[in-house]
């Protein structure tokens, strides 16, 4: 019996040696090649799709490269255009003379033209205010304050009556609204008194400044007054400096109501200019 046992635990085990002859030879043979081929296919689908990722992240930082040159090209004309000095040869001469008409000291009366009125609130700003703002804390809002309630009171009493000598030099009429920009004059020199304003001009002098047109010379009574407004967002003039900066917090506006027009070289030149000769 004992010899029956041993004769098969010989017999299995030389039965189980090829099995693990065979499994370690299995074990130790390269991979197949299908196998690798679908690794590499799986690894070329992935490097792929990254390219095409990046390919489309490239396209659209073009496009963005692309508008961000034309607004900077956009922000770049504009500031020109603000920071543009006048060329004083461009200034549109004075009727009979043959020079430019020369740019003099503003007068004293603030209501003699838009810059006088400007400068003088500037003079009366400096005056109250000087030139510093507390940085932070009580004392900056307290000068906020003061500052918003001082633009209530010159609103109040800068504003009266007015009489100018004005040169058009140009008209745009939109929507049954006509907008003219003229020059205001000195009345003795006729030298231009500071910048070109624009105002809406009331209906019923429509049709006289559009028949006598660019360079008619007028003069208008008209209602003027101081029009600032208080802004705590504005220390200071910033990139474009629009709405004008009159001073720290202070954004410069004015009203000018239209109440007469009387000829002085606009409606009788025209006449005279379309005399058959």
């Amino acid at each position: 019996m004992r010899f029956c046992i041993s004769t098969i635990v010989v017999g299995a085990s030389l039965l189980a040696a090829p099995v693990a002859i065979a499994q370690d030879s299995a074990a130790a043979q390269p991979a197949a090649p299908d196998s690798d081929l679908r690794r590499l296919q799986d690894e070329l689908a992935a490097q792929r799709k990254e390219t095409d990722s990046l390919r489309k992240e490239l396209t659209e930082t073009r496009q963005q490269l692309s508008e961000l040159r034309s607004l900077l090209a956009d922000v770049k004309g504009l500031l020109e255009r603000l920071l543009k000095k006048p060329d004083p040869a461009a200034r549109s001469t004075t009727p009979g003379l043959s020079e430019p008409s020369p740019l003099v000291t503003l007068p004293a009366d603030p209501f003699a033209c838009p810059d006088c009125l400007l400068q003088e609130l500037r003079k009366r700003y400096a005056s109250r205010f000087g030139s510093s703002v507390p940085a932070e804390g009580a004392s900056r809002r307290e000068r906020l304050i003061d500052i918003a309630m001082w633009c209530r009171d010159v609103n109040h009493d800068l504003r009266g009556k007015a009489r100018w000598i004005i040169r058009i030099e140009s008209l745009k009429e939109e929507g049954g609204k006509l907008a003219a920009t003229y020059s205001i004059l000195d009345p003795n020199s006729r030298a231009t008194l500071g910048s070109p304003r624009t105002d809406s001009v009331p209906a019923h002098f429509h049709t006289r400044l559009k028949a006598a047109g660019h360079g008619s010379i007028y003069e208008i009574g008209l209602w003027v007054g101081a029009n600032v407004a208080f802004n705590e967002n504005r220390p200071d003039e910033g990139i474009f400096n629009v709405p004008l900066l009159l001073a720290p917090f202070v954004e410069w506006d004015m009203k000018a109501e239209w109440t007469s027009l009387e000829s002085i070289e606009g409606d009788r030149k025209k006449k005279i200019d379309n005399t058959p000769r």
